[in-house]
């Protein structure tokens, strides 16, 4: 019976931790959206793409080609691509959503922001943050559904 309470236990902190994570990066990124860009998070999905000024080279090509093949006229609406690099900001005046952080403040966030990281956003939320590897072993298309 003890052991049947503490895994209850346990189940629940782990749930409400989860939550107050979720409700964290939602704090967080809701505040820089709007301090930065003067936006909020939509209700409909969407995603953010960040691409931090610090990053894997090969990481960011290899993500971002694969990216270019997920992004059609019809989805297009449903991404924003955000960066402090410069070399990229060059790269994304063709990308229809492009935000160029001149403050660099993206490089300062308390999340987990690296290399190109995919932020799925949905009901004013943070749903997930979500940071590309080079050995990532999932495609993009399974991170990103709509």
């Amino acid at each position: 019976m003890k052991i049947r309470s503490c895994v209850i236990l346990l189940m629940i902190l782990t749930l409400y931790a989860c939550k107050e994570a979720d409700d964290r990066n939602t704090s967080i990124f809701k505040s820089y959206l709007q301090k930065e860009f003067k936006a909020e998070i939509p209700d409909s999905l969407h995603y953010y793409i960040l691409i931090p000024k610090m990053l894997c080279k090969g990481c960011s090509v290899n993500t971002l080609s694969e990216l270019e093949q997920l992004i059609t006229s019809e989805n297009e609406h449903r991404f924003t691509f955000i960066s402090t690099n410069e070399r990229f900001s060059q790269e994304f005046k063709k990308v229809k959503f492009y935000e160029y952080d001149v403050h660099g403040k993206l490089d300062e966030l308390d999340l987990d922001i690296a290399n190109v990281t995919i932020v799925k956003t949905q009901a004013g939320k943070v749903i997930f943050i979500k940071p590309i590897y080079i050995d990532e072993k999932r495609s993009l298309s399974e991170i990103i559904t709509f």
